[in-house]
């Protein structure tokens, strides 16, 4: 999706009703369609925001973005507008976590020697048992 934005209902009941209020839009950025997103809190305390955003023949990049709450909703990167509606961050201190022992990267290349697809291969919104066989 092109164009887009972030989203949120709320209510004090599953059964509703609901408010809703867009909390993160392209605004003046170069991010354009920022959606489809996931709340992510830190061991710290920490709020963050993983998204996508919709580069055509490059597909969807995910961006992580700070969050934090204003008037019991959240306002996703930056609002310096003052609006509640965040816009992207290009740049941005990373997440307080604890260190790792040792620093993990994700298999890249696959000389496809061995009798099963390497895990880089692996699509994990249909999981399978047989991913990866």
């Amino acid at each position: 999706m092109s164009r887009g934005w972030q989203t949120v209902l709320r209510a004090r009941s599953v059964f509703g009703p609901y408010e809703d209020r867009i909390v993160l839009a392209q605004g003046r950025t170069d991010v354009n369609g920022p959606h489809q997103g996931a709340w992510v809190e830190t061991p710290s305390g920490q709020s963050w925001f993983l998204h996508f955003q919709d580069r055509g023949p490059y597909g969807r990049v995910v961006h992580l973005q700070p969050m934090t709450w204003k008037g019991d909703w959240p306002v996703i990167g930056t609002d310096d507008d003052g609006d509640g509606v965040g816009e992207p961050i290009e740049r941005h201190r990373k997440p307080q976590v604890a260190r790792a022992s040792a620093i993990a990267v994700p298999q890249t290349s696959d000389d496809f020697a061995g009798p099963s697809l390497g895990l880089q291969w692996q699509w994990n919104a249909n999981s399978s048992p047989d991913c990866g066989r």
